[in-house]
């Protein structure tokens, strides 16, 4: 690091110490310069590639994911006849139609049948957390048993309080959901699930404990429980049922809300819309990113151009700096292999030819997506009434192109292959990281290495510098005694 001292130039020579100093030491201040410059250089380059890699991500996300999944292009636009009776939502390919639906019956839980607490002979109420069994009747220990289970055994006591043997109950069957409602004297319980299997029971050892409590039911030692019922509901003339309220059936999602006998009807239809929309936004952004990438390649730095030293810097203003500095941001990417290799990805990716086993539908250009002229440098240019057409004549065919898998005997479509050329380009290795469109770990320890190298080269810059300041003293210390030796001499011949 530098050293900070206090100066005082030729006292006894006249000479400026400062400057030859500072001018014998050109040299090695150059080759600091130089190294600042490089590391400046590096880190333009690598907030720049931060920066395109987020949009090549961002553009690989929304669109090449995407488009090579079949689901993309089985969007559907539907129609419900009664909403208020049930929520649809697609859940897989659902043939487009209409779609008849009738006789919902909603899934119930199960629940005891109860009736008012009793009161024992004196107690007038209310019931509240603190009344004690003994005040409901019950004047001997018991055991309450939940579903036959020896671990969910509830003791009871008369003097124990209804709002503990609510939290009892709570703890030992967090399945069933239970209610002390005390200002209407009853203890409501039922299951959390839906379902005839979500059953339970509760069972007392002695005669009175349950109808004290308003739980009883046959034989005065079992709860009364209703079974809970399954959700049911008629698809196309074929019953369906559920322990809840969602039905899956042929690709719908059903969430039934009212019981309805009468017949509802879904209509689906294709969103070719959507797709053609969507394909529209594809063109639109794929060429902002090839227009942006051909620029960046495009554009060379003059070598007048180099990242400015800190000297440099106090000679300009502020404004001549950013406009500086842009000049050689915007070279930064001349030629550069790595966004060559992307930007050569994508255009041979979209000019494939796909053998689907039918000519009309084995290339991009098939569907109305073609490349405009080559002053475009590989723009896309899209036919929205051709894209239309081939959607409507034969959807399965162009999904085949686009999103063919590989499998069953597919081939494998257009934006399914370049997401495999993606994925490669996406690998970790040695010198990248995953996701990385650069060398980004070569160019870390670049700069590291660098960082390193100043240090040295400023430690050597501080030692020379140290040393000739020290023999530039010492000069000025001889001379000053000659100078002191003369005066005396000259005193003493009266001079």
């Amino acid at each position: 690091m530098a050293i900070n001292r206090i100066t005082f130039s030729g006292m006894s020579s006249g000479i400026d110490t400062e400057s030859i100093v500072k001018a014998m030491l050109t040299r090695e201040q150059n080759k600091i310069d130089q190294a600042r410059q490089q590391q400046a250089l590096l880190n333009m380059k690598k907030d720049a590639w931060k920066e395109m890699n987020t949009s090549i991500n961002n553009f690989y996300t929304k669109y090449i994911d995407k488009l090579r999944r079949k689901g993309t292009f089985d969007a559907t636009i539907m129609n419900v006849t009664n909403s208020a009776a049930l929520d649809v939502k697609v859940n897989g390919s659902l043939p487009p139609g209409t779609h008849e639906i009738s006789n919902i019956e909603l899934a119930k839980s199960s629940h005891v049948e109860s009736s008012k607490m009793q009161k024992a002979e004196g107690f007038e109420g209310p019931f509240t957390k603190d009344t004690t069994l003994s005040q409901l009747g019950i004047t001997e220990g018991d055991t309450l048993t939940i579903n036959g289970d020896p671990e969910k055994v509830i003791t009871i006591t008369p003097d124990m309080k209804l709002g503990d043997l609510e939290a009892a109950l709570k703890e030992k069957a967090p399945e069933l959901n239970v209610n002390f409602d005390y200002s209407n004297e009853t203890i409501f319980i039922s299951s959390k699930n839906t379902g005839k299997d979500a059953t339970f029971s509760i069972t007392a050892t002695k005669q009175g404990t349950l109808s004290s409590l308003g739980l009883a039911g046959d034989g005065e030692t079992t709860a009364k429980v209703k079974e809970g019922q399954d959700a049911s509901v008629t698809y196309n003339g074929v019953k369906i049922t559920s322990p809840t309220n969602t039905v899956k059936v042929n690709g719908l999602e059903l969430t039934l809300k009212q019981p309805v006998q009468e017949s509802i009807y879904i209509t689906a239809t294709k969103d070719t819309e959507g797709t053609i929309k969507f394909v529209k936004e594809f063109v639109e952004d794929y060429n902002k990113l090839i227009d942006d990438i051909n620029l960046k390649l495009g554009t060379k730095t003059s070598k007048d151009y180099q990242p400015l030293t800190d000297e440099q810097k106090q000679a300009m203003s502020e404004e001549d700096i950013k406009a500086w500095e842009q000049k050689i941001k915007d070279g930064l990417f001349y030629r550069d292999p790595s966004l060559t290799m992307v930007r050569d990805t994508l255009r041979e990716g979209l000019n494939a030819v796909i053998d689907t086993g039918d000519e009309n539908y084995k290339m991009l250009s098939q569907l109305g997506i073609t490349t405009g002229d080559w002053k475009d440098k590989g723009k896309l240019q899209l036919d929205e009434d051709k894209l239309r057409k081939a959607l409507e004549e034969d959807p399965d065919k162009v999904i085949e192109l686009l999103a063919g898998t590989g499998k069953d005997g597919e081939a494998k479509g257009i934006f399914t292959s370049l997401n495999e050329k993606f994925e490669e380009l996406y690998k970790s290795t040695e010198l990248k990281s995953y996701g990385s469109f650069y060398n980004d770990k070569l160019e870390t320890q670049k700069l590291s290495d660098i960082a390193n190298n100043i240090i040295k080269l400023q430690e050597k810059y501080d030692r020379m510098e140290e040393m000739y300041y020290a023999k530039f003293t010492a000069m000025e210390k001889a001379l000053s005694q000659i100078n002191s030796q003369s005066s005396s001499l000259m005193s003493m011949m009266g001079m």
